[in-house]
């Protein structure tokens, strides 16, 4: 993981310098803190760890893969089960957020959620269907019915834009890329 200023500074290594490495990776609601994942043996293959604002890197605990931030500070991440949770700052307090096998989201691609006011929106591999978890409903609701879309190939990325008003879904295969918005 790389830093690179606005004004358009030479790259510097934030972490993943050494032979360690850096997967999925982002910043503390207040922005003080990275945190990110590095691989690891079995049992599950990755770690979650920390980098504090002094530079100094924290090991938080095992099997919690890509973490993205939620409004509340709350971690969302895939935990045990490959099922998505929450938890603190710690990697303690996990909660349950949205189970995947029963909401029927694809574990084969793991970039295909985003966390938006503390909700999952996600997309549904049973239908390819856009949805977003309300109330810990395990189905979420539909927001888009999405029909154009080869899972075999492609890796979904979504993204949720700041105002709530569109969700960005990029389509990354070897053939092209293309995005698409949905108010």
């Amino acid at each position: 993981v790389y830093e690179i200023s606005l004004s358009g500074s030479i790259p510097k290594a934030l972490v993943g310098s050494d032979d360690a490495g850096a997967l999925a990776f982002d910043w503390s609601v207040d922005g003080t803190t990275l945190y990110f994942n590095r691989p690891a043996p079995a049992p599950c293959g990755f770690q979650l760890w920390r980098r504090l604002g002094d530079g100094t890197e924290e090991f938080i605990k095992d099997c919690l893969l890509r973490p993205e931030f939620g409004e509340n500070g709350r971690i969302f991440v895939f935990g045990p089960g490959m099922d998505i949770y929450s938890a603190d700052g710690n990697g303690d307090d996990l909660r349950l957020e949205l189970p995947l096998m029963s909401a029927g989201f694809c574990t084969d691609h793991n970039s295909g959620w985003t966390v938006w006011q503390n909700r999952i929106v996600y997309l549904d591999c049973r239908d390819t269907t856009l949805r977003i978890s309300e109330d810990n409903n395990s189905e979420g609701r539909l927001l888009y019915d999405i029909i154009d879309f080869n899972l075999q190939t492609e890796e979904p990325q979504l993204s949720v834009s700041p105002d709530g008003q569109w969700v960005s879904v990029s389509k990354l295969d070897r053939t092209g890329s293309d995005v698409q918005l949905f108010e």
